[in-house]
């Protein structure tokens, strides 16, 4: 009769216990790997020069980037991504893969969830877009060039071929004190400018990153 009352209790504990404690399932292990791993692949056709870069933004979480501030009229700027310096030769030193979402109200938070930029974008989506840049010989190049504000643009290839889009699930990094992040997945063809209006052209950039939320 203990022998039984002991299995009892036994099973009990085993099968009552937390779901941390419960090791993962296949899909919840793929999608961590998807939200871990970060990828950023391209091709440089006036350089003849082609890369491909997979980093672990838990290995390396120095590679997030994440800043929020206010400019007046024009709302909250929020601005989160990739930020890679030295990642690749010298070629490109310092390259950056960022979404920036311009906000209509003032701050009186410091926190802005996940959340709130995907109902943004679905309000107001020529206030949410994605801007990268690469550093080549000392000189910027960026797919939008913009003075103060992102609605004063400066330079953009209009004949691009660009999209990006969300994940439609959102998760939390423990990794990262356990905020939540909003993936996204971001493809480029087309020129990129400098603030001297110098262009260069970049084919096939893809990129497979993680917003996160302000705190």
């Amino acid at each position: 009769m203990k022998t039984n009352l002991f299995i009892i209790i036994a099973l009990f504990l085993f099968f009552g216990c937390d779901e941390e404690s419960v090791p993962p399932t296949s899909w919840r292990a793929e999608a961590y790997e998807f939200y871990e791993r970060g990828e950023i692949s391209f091709f440089l056709s006036d350089q003849n020069y082609s890369y491909q870069y997979t980093y672990s933004i838990c290995d390396i979480p120095s590679h997030a980037y994440l800043s929020l501030s206010y400019g007046g009229p024009s709302g909250y700027h929020l601005v989160t991504g990739v930020d890679i310096h030295q990642f690749a030769p010298e070629e490109i030193p310092h390259l950056g893969v960022k979404l920036v979402a311009r906000g209509e109200e003032e701050l009186f938070s410091s926190t802005i969830e996940t959340q709130e930029i995907v109902e943004l974008y679905q309000k107001f989506p020529e206030r949410v877009f994605v801007d990268f840049f690469l550093e080549i010989d000392g000189e910027y190049y960026s797919n939008i060039v913009y003075q103060t504000i992102p609605f004063e643009i400066l330079f953009k290839d209009e004949n691009a071929q660009s999209e990006f889009n969300f994940r439609e699930d959102f998760w939390v990094l423990q990794c990262m004190d356990n905020h939540a992040v909003l993936p996204i997945e971001f493809e480029y063809d087309g020129y990129l400018y400098s603030h001297d209006a110098d262009s260069i052209q970049v084919s096939d950039f893809k990129a497979k990153f993680v917003a996160l939320k302000s705190y």
